[in-house]
């Protein structure tokens, strides 16, 4: 093991570089670009490719690292007499994969909002959040202690509840910020504790900065007793349960929708959500050792994929149905990494399913951005009506997206859930593997009910012999003799159809709207020579749908 405190060597370096560099372009842009949107985007991008370009180089060049035998390059950040506190980066396969995981999607969302936020005149400030939110992923996943990790830990909720809360002027947006901020505390709170606990049980003040590699060791060495492990293995577990929104702290991830598209494929690909995954893959051998952590773990994961599962299968908004299987896929990951506890496997098919779900589902939410922006609407339904299918090129990668969710050969969302259920089988208790089969059914179809959605508007049933619209179905045998009874009616609107629409007197009729129903606070006067009985107009009111 490299270990080289209070040394700085080339390796430090392009890791400071890669975590520093967006925290510089966030510190630019907030103090003296702010005003100027191009500028800003020019900083922004430029101090996020670099990170991108290290990091790839990193994976491909750095050599002899295991998860047993890690690099840990670091320098002392806080020092006094009985403590040190070091800053530094743990260099293994695991924080490899994830520095090319967050680096190349933060990357590609920059990218993709230049077009999507163009003239929003908070441009400049977008960016400068998005650089913060990066900042904080990559300090996150190459952290060597859990101190530093922690501190990563909360600037990420800091920067996605700035990033949620965009649009700030949004009653809705700026309460789903506060709510994801909030709830996500609750969780937050016991990973604190965890933490505490486990530097009482150490009894190394020595040891303050929590090293990663000396917690595993913890685990692996049984220095601490069954007991000690699982409580610190599920007071940090809390911390899990609200940042990868596990069952009961999983309310806040669907309000999360309200921030830019964007910001939701980042928060729901390879980082904000998949931080609490990464901290159980990071610190298995430590979970690993107590038994009864990972059965809770098991537990809760479950519950969390069956239950967003069936929400996600009722929901209207696309970007909802993404986000809701978000929490179902977590879920799906945290059972891998359970169940690999529990049969002293490899923490392999959990983190695996990390990774291909961090690009295809980055994937769909970019395409739900796509067809947001062109209708102007989050309901599928009114999507698909509207032409929906006609976008061709979103629609045949939203589909290509859809088949890695649901694990269809041979997309990459078919060997990761392989290797998780094969994780599952070796259980002695065989229904964990059948409520997986049962969750990955419900992905399915859940994914399946957009995509045929889109492909297939639905035809809605009319009733026979009206053809007309809302207004027809009760108007329908005496509407002609309304349109000309009706004073001011302008001649010849019983031939004007507007486009898309039925070719229906009623729907250019001007007292009952577009489509809309009735405004008998608008239109009684006019109406009162129909013949219409007292109280007759207010029923067919109540009776017209209202859009």
């Amino acid at each position: 093991m490299g270990f080289h405190l209070g040394s700085v060597d080339p390796l430090f370096l392009t890791c400071l570089a890669i975590v520093g560099l967006p925290a510089l372009a966030f510190g630019i842009i907030m103090v003296f670009t702010w005003w100027r949107p191009k500028l800003s985007l020019g900083i922004s991008l430029t101090c996020s490719t670099i990170p991108l370009v290290l990091a790839w180089w990193l994976f491909f060049t750095v050599k002899g690292t295991s998860l047993a035998q890690p690099i840990i390059t670091q320098v002392n950040w806080m020092v006094s007499d009985a403590i040190i506190v070091p800053f530094g980066f743990h260099i293994d396969p695991v924080s490899l994969l994830m520095l090319v995981l967050v680096a190349t999607i933060s990357w590609l969302i920059q990218i993709y909002s230049i077009g999507y936020m163009e003239g929003d005149p908070g441009f400049a400030r977008y960016y400068a959040e998005l650089s913060l939110f990066g900042m904080s992923m990559l300090s996150l996943v190459s952290a060597s202690g859990m101190v530093q990790l922690f501190v990563s830990w909360e600037l990420v909720g800091l920067s996605s509840y700035l990033l949620i809360g965009f649009w700030y002027e949004k009653f809705s947006a700026s309460e789903a910020g506060k709510k994801a901020f909030v709830v996500t505390r609750f969780g937050d709170i016991g990973f604190y504790m965890g933490l505490a606990f486990l530097l009482y049980f150490m009894k190394d003040l020595s040891l303050f900065g929590l090293g990663i590699a000396d917690i595993n060791k913890l685990g692996l060495t049984h220095k601490l007793t069954e007991f000690q492990i699982t409580l610190c293995a599920l007071l940090i577990f809390c911390g899990v349960c609200g940042k990868s929104a596990q069952f009961p702290i999983h309310v806040w991830l669907p309000d999360a929708m309200e921030g830019p598209t964007p910001v939701s494929a980042l928060l729901h690909s390879a980082t904000m959500v998949a931080a609490g995954v990464y901290l159980i893959t990071r610190l298995f051998p430590f979970f690993a050792a107590s038994p009864t952590a990972m059965t809770v773990v098991l537990v809760i994961s479950t519950i969390t994929l069956i239950l967003s599962s069936t929400i996600g299968m009722v929901a209207k908004d696309i970007k909802q149905v993404w986000a809701y299987s978000t929490i179902s896929q977590l879920g799906f990951m945290a059972m891998g990494l359970a169940a690999a506890g529990l049969a002293h496997g490899t923490l392999f098919a959990g983190y695996y399913h990390l990774t291909t779900h961090a690009a295809f589902k980055a994937l769909l939410f970019l395409c739900a951005g796509v067809f947001i922006h062109h209708f102007g609407t989050n309901d599928f339904f009114v999507m698909s009506k509207e032409g929906g299918r006609k976008l061709l090129i979103p629609m045949v990668t939203v589909t290509i997206a859809a088949l890695a969710l649901s694990g269809i050969f041979p997309f990459a969302g078919f060997f990761s859930k392989e290797a998780i259920l094969g994780q599952l089988w070796h259980l002695d208790n065989k229904l964990w593997v059948g409520m997986g089969l049962f969750g990955a059914f419900l992905t399915a179809y859940y994914t399946f009910r957009v995509i045929f959605v889109l492909l297939f508007p639905p035809r809605l049933p009319q009733p026979r012999g009206a053809s007309w619209g809302s207004l027809g179905h009760v108007l329908s045998p005496h509407c002609p003799g309304y349109l000309y009874l009706y004073p001011g009616l302008p001649a010849g609107a019983a031939g004007k159809v507007s486009p898309g629409r039925s070719p229906s007197p009623c729907n250019e009729l001007s007292p009952f709207g577009v489509g809309g129903g009735l405004r008998p606070e608008r239109h009684r006067p006019g109406l009162a020579g129909l013949g219409l009985p007292e109280g007759q107009l207010d029923r067919l009111h109540q009776q017209i749908p209202h859009n």
